[in-house]
């Protein structure tokens, strides 16, 4: 998917669709369209079928039938346009490489493969630092430094590549690597089946995107910068993800929140940054995103108490539901200082958003495991527990909830309170 002189460019199974304002054309019919790129005034569209078609103002001009063997199909899928107006071809075979005048000047087989390998390359892209990118759905990455001056007909033996490496978490999380972006700051993210990775270039390994504290394993469909920072993550099932690289903080979205579909198409994303309108292909259609009004800031409240539970002796070891929401203070025997703590915002809109971080006096904030926070050998005296909610990951600006817990020294006993004491 591109814009180019206000049309919108729509590729996929059915072809090539151009959209003008309300005005649909169909394009390239019959044949599925896995790649486009924009040089000039002119849009170029890769297809399964082994050819490249060159369009000016929405009319097919030429048409690029690249050589196909009969055991092996072509199928390409990713474009790029170099610096010197060359023309690479990715597809399932290796690249091709094309001349300003559109005869085939290279071709170009991924290193490390044996000829019963298929390439199976999926995108190109030739980044800021004259780098080209190749990504595969099978072999993970390559990379190609000093791109430019390079000779196409000898550029296989300065291939790096890059592949999963079982027990390296530096490495990539799969070998099927589904889109890539180069964000505002040049950085390189690269989508999968489990996952995103960025690249670190001064160590030439991967870091890991993790969300909520776990690696983020969704299947990644698209990967989309926009004007502010964000790099938008759209799912096969779980809608989109948002992630703010500067903050490094996730926000979700999902039909709840307004979606057409939670089901993204493979590599169905543009943003257009003159109008700040996101579009991504959906199974419902193409989702519009304008991102010139800003995200709705969705408030939760600060939780309350849902459950205390004493690991005791003396037969009475819970509190009354009735009461654990009005807990303020409670004091308990020596021989109760294993407990534990539920709390809850009490929005069931989302909660699978929802987290909570609790802290006992002047410890550090933990995430809590199920809504619940367990504590054994709690020392004698007095304590405070702190309870803050997290959406996405987000700490909530109502600010922090705090339960005070007295243990009483030896030879005393518990004095459970009244569900006359005030909220938290």
């Amino acid at each position: 998917m591109l814009k180019h002189k206000g049309t919108l460019y729509i590729a996929g199974g059915g072809g090539l669709y151009s959209i003008t304002k309300n005005r649909y054309k169909h394009l390239i019919k019959g044949v599925f369209v896995t790649g486009l790129v924009k040089n000039g005034d002119t849009v170029l569209a890769a297809a399964q079928n082994g050819k490249v078609y060159k369009f000016y103002n929405e009319e097919l001009y030429k048409t690029i039938s690249l050589p196909i063997t009969p055991r092996k199909k072509t199928l390409c899928y990713g474009l790029a346009i170099d610096g010197k107006q060359r023309t690479w071809v990715g597809s399932w075979k290796g690249i091709y490489v094309l001349d300003k005048s559109d005869e085939l000047l290279a071709f170009v087989s991924l290193k490390n493969l044996s000829e019963k390998d298929d390439a199976k390359i999926i995108d190109l892209h030739i980044d800021s630092k004259d780098r080209l990118w190749t990504t595969t759905s099978a072999h993970g990455i390559y990379k190609i430094d000093n791109f430019l001056e390079s000779d196409p007909g000898g550029i296989q033996h300065k291939m790096i590549s890059y592949k999963r490496e079982a027990g390296n978490p530096k490495s990539l999380t799969s070998n099927i690597i589904m889109n890539y972006e180069e964000d505002n700051k040049n950085q390189m993210w690269f989508g999968s089946d489990i996952g995103i990775v960025s690249y670190n270039e001064s160590s030439d390994d991967f870091d890991r995107l993790r969300y909520q504290g776990k690696l983020f394993d969704k299947k990644i469909m698209t990967l989309k910068k926009d004007g502010a920072d964000n790099l938008w993550i759209t799912t096969i099932n779980d809608g989109i993800y948002v992630y703010n690289l500067e903050e490094k903080t996730f926000r979700h979205f999902t039909k709840t929140d307004g979606l057409i579909s939670n089901a993204f198409l493979f590599g169905s994303g543009y943003y257009d940054h003159t109008e700040k309108m996101m579009y991504f292909g959906t199974d419902e259609g193409v989702q519009q995103i304008d991102l010139s009004k800003p995200f709705e800031e969705k408030q939760i409240a600060p939780p309350v108490v849902t459950h205390f539970k004493v690991n005791s002796t003396d037969g009475k070891s819970t509190i009354p539901a009735y009461s654990a929401p009005h807990l303020k203070t409670i004091s308990l025997a020596p021989d109760q200082n294993d407990f534990s703590i539920s709390f809850s915002a009490l929005d069931f809109t989302n909660p699978e958003k929802l987290q909570y971080a609790y802290a006992l006096d002047d410890g550090p904030f933990k995430i809590a495991d199920l809504q619940t926070a367990y504590f054994t050998n709690v020392p004698f005296g007095n304590h405070r527990l702190k309870v803050q909610t997290l959406y996405d990951g987000i700490i909530q600006e109502q600010g922090v909830s705090c339960l005070s817990i007295y243990i009483n020294p030896l030879g005393t006993s518990a004095i459970w309170p009244s569900s006359s004491i005030c909220y938290l």
